[in-house]
């Protein structure tokens, strides 16, 4: 049994919803990983390349690559047995999550202050591409103004209870220079747990602080720095009678969001899923996000 959308004060789906989307940010959304995934799609496989590419410490590296490893992203294998020496290589987990970098590189290079050369939206000749969410029913482009939401009670009432998580203090895009392979700025909100729940929320039209304190069970002043960062990047708009609003830069990280659940519903079979289906208003089926790369000369 289903009901029509979510209003904002639903807050037992949004909570669910935010579980949902916790433990796949939980699994996967983490600076110096994206960084490290992006590499390797640019070609990259041994420990000192990855150093060498990235700009990051030897540190960050070999704990991120453990990490992507544990996860089932990446997988060791030896090319040298005196000394041994293993290579860092992506398994078929890994390789899905080409259309999240895609979708994150377009739109960096869309929305950016800084318009940087990207791997993941080049051909091996050089010709530039672009990436577009599209329905796989009907084969639309979508976004975000183009879905409905369908909550299922039966899932809901087999959320799990939404536990307090501490996050760690992001770093800006502007604190350190490192090569980002052309995700620079969308790094600053997906290389971010916090800022992901609060732009996911956001969708689900909560404008006021005291909202997104109450869904989020965040600190109040981690909660005023990001959303500080969020609107001085763009992402929203804020005013004293609409509060904080998503703008057309905010609006079109939509893509990024749903091929990300697209990724964690196939690859993590123990998450618990979101009890909300997307339904694709201008077809009325049920929302099969697809992404279509093409070039754009």
């Amino acid at each position: 049994m289903t009901r029509e959308t979510i209003s904002p004060s639903d807050s037992r789906a949004i909570q669910a919803v935010l579980i949902a989307v916790r433990q796949a940010a939980d699994a996967l959304c983490d600076r110096w990983s994206f960084i490290l995934i992006a590499a390797a799609f640019a070609g990259e496989t041994r420990f000192g390349g990855f150093l060498e590419r990235t700009g990051m410490a030897n540190r960050l590296v070999a704990s991120r690559l453990k990490t992507l490893c544990d996860l089932g992203v990446m997988m060791r294998v030896p090319y040298c047995v005196r000394p041994p020496r293993d290579e860092f290589v992506l398994t078929n987990q890994g390789r899905a999550l080409l259309p999240v970098l895609q979708h994150m590189a377009d739109w960096d290079r869309t929305w950016g202050t800084r318009h940087e050369p990207s791997p993941l939206l080049e051909t091996a000749s050089g010709m530039a591409l672009t990436i577009t969410l599209t329905c796989g029913v009907c084969g639309q482009a979508t976004t975000a103004r183009d879905i409905a939401l369908k909550v299922s009670r039966a899932q809901l009432q087999a959320a799990p209870k939404k536990t307090s998580e501490r996050r760690r203090s992001i770093v800006t895009s502007a604190d350190r220079q490192f090569n980002t392979f052309g995700l620079r700025q969308s790094l600053d909100i997906f290389g971010d747990k916090w800022s992901i729940e609060i732009v996911l929320i956001a969708f689900f039209a909560l404008t006021r602080f005291s909202d997104y304190l109450d869904s989020l069970g965040i600190a109040a002043n981690t909660l005023v720095d990001r959303l500080e960062r969020l609107v001085a990047l763009g992402i929203f708009r804020q005013d004293e009678v609409r509060g904080y609003q998503l703008s057309e830069k905010g609006l079109a990280l939509y893509g990024i969001l749903v091929s990300i659940q697209a990724w964690a519903d196939a690859w993590l079979p123990q998450r618990y899923k979101s009890p909300v289906t997307l339904i694709h208003r201008p077809c009325g089926h049920v929302f099969k996000p697809h992404s279509k790369l093409e070039g754009t000369g």
